[in-house]
């Protein structure tokens, strides 16, 4: 009893932030469902048994992940939102609003699923799912969902989220943290798709910046970034 309490208490979160979610971005909403786990490989294998044989090792990967998109089988099916609930308590035992982008990243993620497949005339997401085929999109997807998802972070974390105050602590201590991650990241592998991927999401955080305080994110900003003059 108490399990499903929870569940349901979490989709009334879910259900309340996603609602300004859509209205902020002018959007349908989409069709998924949302899932707290504890295991969240254990989780996929039961709904894509298919995709955890075929690709075992990508799989095993998410366990980790603050959230992560399943798709469905056929194009108008249901997408399944897995919600890591071990890293969910973890943030809001800590105030850190980090799973309220989660949420909204993994949305995004269907939003940006289906919109595609519609436009690409797709019988399912096979296809979309493979990077080979559809590396492009992969990265816009992802650079979106980062964007959108980090966008209401600061929005849920701050009073008034466009208060220039903020700015100080961004340049000097949040956009610096960012830059040596994706520098540890990029260079811990060799697949290039993987450090698209890192450079898609450094992106998207910044872009949302420019979103909240555009006069002082500028594009002549950003290009003086020493990130962007030697890259």
């Amino acid at each position: 009893m108490l399990e499903t309490e929870k569940k349901i208490e979490f989709s009334d979160i879910a259900a309340q932030i996603l609602k300004g979610y859509y209205t902020l971005y002018n959007l349908e909403p989409v069709k998924a469902e949302y899932i707290l786990t504890d295991n969240m490989v254990e989780e996929y294998r039961k709904l894509r048994p298919d995709h955890a044989e075929k690709e075992p090792d990508r799989i095993s990967d998410i366990s980790s992940f603050n959230g992560y998109t399943v798709c469905p089988k056929e194009k108008d099916g249901v997408f399944t939102v897995l919600i890591n609930r071990k890293n969910l308590l973890e943030y809001l035992n800590a105030g850190n609003m980090t799973w309220v982008g989660t949420i909204v990243h993994e949305t995004t993620h269907v939003r940006d699923y289906t919109d595609y497949a519609e436009l690409i005339g797709a019988l399912d997401y096979e296809d979309i799912l493979t990077v080979g085929k559809n590396a492009p999109f992969q990265l816009w997807t992802e650079f979106n969902a980062r964007a959108k998802g980090y966008y209401f972070v600061r929005k849920y974390t701050f009073d008034d989220m466009f208060d220039e105050k903020q700015i100080d602590n961004i340049v000097n201590f949040e956009l610096p943290t960012q830059e040596q991650r994706l520098y540890k990241d990029y260079h811990g592998t060799r697949d290039g798709a993987q450090q698209a991927y890192y450079v898609a999401q450094f992106l998207g955080r910044l872009y949302s910046l420019q979103c909240i305080f555009p006069n002082y994110f500028t594009d002549k900003w950003v290009s003086s970034m020493p990130l962007f003059i030697y890259n």
